[in-house]
């Protein structure tokens, strides 16, 4: 099971990669992006990755603070647990 698991998730990943190379190949157009006095040109594909790679860490940032806290929670159990036994004990 985990082998499949690893194999579609390879698969969808060597797709999404392929799609973006393309995308790119195919999409040279220039834009310009303009938010307040802020102002940028350039390449599509470049705009497009920036906007990816935001979401992507707004997302990333808040589950990996969430693990560590729940990481540290459970340590936290267990050093009490094991404290706990060896008073009892």
């Amino acid at each position: 099971m985990r082998f499949i698991k690893k194999a579609v998730f390879s698969i969808a990943l060597f797709l999404i990669v392929v799609f973006g190379m393309t995308f790119a190949a195919k999409n040279p157009q220039e834009v310009t992006l303009v938010y307040f006095d802020f102002l940028w040109e350039g390449k599509i594909v470049f705009a497009l990755l920036a906007a990816l790679l935001f979401g992507f860490f707004l997302g990333a940032v808040p589950t990996a603070a969430v693990f560590f806290w729940a990481a540290a929670l459970i340590a936290r159990g267990i050093k009490a647990l094991i404290l706990g036994n060896q008073r009892t004990g």
